[in-house]
């Protein structure tokens, strides 16, 4: 288990060739924001010319991101489906965190993601304050609505993230 966040930078190279191909500039979650569809790694001067790598084409993802080979990469030209997420992106981070019954529990800090890109869980900001004391993880499976401008959950329940991600 991952940050999403961690990946933004990461140096992309095929594991066929073992060249060099690109940088990740960003990630681009599917639909119901339960997975990364695909990676930006250039978003060109055009829209249309922006270039992605989908997540199938992911073999891992380390210091480095390894990917099947050089082909890997796209234009979202190429791909109708990434070019309508590119063009309605699923922003998480800074996304409220609210339950059922109303409580506001905090804001998405990042994304917890497994090594096949799902998300698995949230990192809970809930201020400066209670942030000294670390910030909290919210296991995906308790989501009941992803939306523009809140994310609902079934409850409140937060565990620490050192305890999240020895499990």
């Amino acid at each position: 288990m991952r940050k999403a966040n961690e990946l933004f930078g990461k140096t992309i190279v095929a594991q066929a060739s073992g060249e060099r191909l690109a940088t990740v500039r960003d990630v681009i979650l599917d639909r119901d924001a339960h997975k990364i569809a695909a990676l930006l790694v250039d978003s060109g001067g055009w829209f249309s010319s922006a270039k992605v790598i989908p997540w199938s084409n992911v073999v891992s993802a380390g210091d480095v991101v390894i990917v099947d080979s050089p082909g890997s990469i796209t234009t979202v030209e190429q791909d109708s489906e990434l070019a309508n997420l590119l063009q309605h992106p699923q922003r998480m981070t800074g996304t409220t965190l609210i339950t059922e019954g109303g409580e506001r529990i905090g804001t998405v800090g990042d994304l917890f993601i497994n090594e096949r890109g799902e998300v698995v869980g949230y990192e809970v900001k809930q201020g400066f304050i209670s942030d000294l004391g670390g910030r909290k993880f919210l296991p995906a499976e308790t989501v009941q609505t992803i939306g523009d401008d809140a994310i609902i959950t079934k409850d409140a329940h937060l565990s620490s993230i050192k305890d999240a991600t020895q499990e």
